[in-house]
């Protein structure tokens, strides 16, 4: 069993997918499995994908499109390692990414969900920034996600005591009632490095 897992949904992304990847497959450490859930693409981005030859990747293809809350919930369900860490198709990781999550959760036991800056691109621009502490995340929760879902890194026993998946009547905000259940509901601990991630 790896450390940790990284989950990417993938659904059309083939401009970006390629990138991304490697942006896993590269960071400073190597024991990780990269989870990649296709979901039911139509695209060239399952080609992309199995192209790779990398013990490291796991590749599960859905035979149709089930949505984003689906292919979230397929990655956790087949995740095995202490941690596990979202990484979406279209953002590209910092190199030290996944070592300083790592290095912040052994550290400090008590905190179950871990994130962190974004640095934007193409449509924005400037860093994308979250509350750092517990109190303050808990607190912007009521009206606004307080992790950037890319940067998210979770104790995988933690979410799974507490049985919480993600949404499928959400289109667009899953992450967000996901967050909800996690802080608000079941007061869980969360904190962001205050350093850009992806």
């Amino acid at each position: 069993m790896t450390k940790i897992t990284v989950g990417m949904p993938v659904f059309n992304d083939a401009p970006y997918v390629k990138e991304a990847i490697d942006s896993i497959l590269t960071q400073t450490i190597s024991d990780f499995t990269l989870l990649i859930v296709d979901d039911g693409s139509t695209d060239s981005s399952p080609k992309i994908i199995d192209s790779y030859d990398d013990r490291r990747i796991k590749i599960i293809h859905h035979p149709q499109n089930m949505g984003r809350a689906a292919a979230r919930n397929t990655a956790l369900q087949y995740a095995d390692s202490k941690y596990f860490a979202w990484m979406d198709a279209d953002d590209v990781a910092r190199q030290d990414r996944l070592q300083k999550q790592i290095s912040f959760l052994d550290k400090y036991p008590e905190i179950s969900i871990c994130g962190g800056y974004v640095l934007k691109f193409n449509e924005g621009r400037g860093i994308g920034k979250h509350p750092c502490s517990q109190e303050r995340i808990a607190a912007q929760t009521i009206f606004q996600p307080a992790i950037s879902n890319p940067t998210a890194m979770m104790r995988l026993e933690d979410i799974r005591k507490i049985s919480i998946q993600y949404d499928k009547n959400f289109l667009r905000a899953q992450d967000f009632v996901f967050w909800i259940q996690a802080f608000l509901y079941h007061n869980l601990k969360g904190a962001n490095l205050n350093t850009i991630l992806c």
